[in-house]
């Protein structure tokens, strides 16, 4: 079967490269979203494409809203008396923490909308030894709810803080252009660890083509016993190209 017939707005690919996550993440229908120092690429999620002007407004309400969080005890008067001998750099750091404390505390799913690209193969599913998960958002909106399609740039380009969610999206979700064939997706969560998904979402487990029998035998009595309509593939290479072709077990 072409891989072309896997695509669709609805259908995202998770690759994974450990058989040991991969194996708990089918028993227990549940997902592992990283943290930002847990994703490979270390200019992932990289705070510095952000710009912050010392003298917007902005950045005081922000730095206020964080002080009062910090220092429940203190009527509004003191914090705007600590932000009155505050520096315009001290005011800036201490929203800075603040978005990267975000940002490191977030889960960030990688997911794709191709299940037959040679290089996620190689370099997420352990190089074609372990599987991709196929799942199809529809039939879970709420886990897929905060989804951002990757944004992928050619240089750093920044842009002003706004103090909006969107800031957060913005930088979760911009990479370098040398990614760009990874067609990637991004599910964002407020935490980072695993996400419980329903199991209808799961779809297609498609194997490598090193998949080793043992593990799919393995996967194929839970995927039994444990999902009603789930349909299990092999890769195998296509005849007259470097790609792979997908075939039902």
């Amino acid at each position: 079967m072409d891989s072309s017939d896997f695509l669709g707005a609805k259908y995202l690919y998770r690759f994974r490269g450990n058989k040991t996550y991969f194996i708990d993440e089918l028993r227990n229908a549940a997902l592992y979203f990283p943290s930002k120092s847990q994703l490979n690429d270390p200019f992932d999620c990289y705070t510095k494409i952000l710009r912050f002007d010392n003298s917007s407004e902005i950045i005081r309400k922000k730095a206020f809203a964080e002080i009062r969080k910090r220092m429940p005890n203190q009527t509004r008067q003191q914090i705007r008396s600590i932000l009155r001998d505050m520096s315009s750099n001290e005011l800036i750091q201490t929203v800075k923490d603040r978005f990267e404390t975000l940002m490191q505390n977030s889960g960030i799913g990688s997911f794709s909308i191709t299940p037959a690209n040679l290089m996620l193969w190689s370099h997420y599913a352990n190089w074609h030894q372990c599987v991709c998960l196929g799942f199809n958002i529809e039939n879970d909106e709420d886990f897929f709810n905060q989804r951002e399609v990757v944004r992928y740039v050619d240089e750093i380009s920044q842009f002003d803080y706004s103090g909006s969610s969107r800031d957060f999206v913005r930088v979760a979700t911009t990479k370098s252009n040398m990614w760009r064939d990874e067609r990637e997706v991004r599910i964002l969560k407020p935490k980072y660890g695993s996400h419980s998904f329903k199991k209808k979402a799961l779809i297609r487990v498609i194997f490598g083509l090193k998949c080793e029998d043992s593990t799919i035998r393995e996967c194929m009595k839970i995927c039994k016993n444990e999902y009603d309509d789930l349909k299990l593939y092999v890769c195998e290479p296509s005849e007259n190209e470097f790609g792979i072709d997908l075939y039902s077990l």
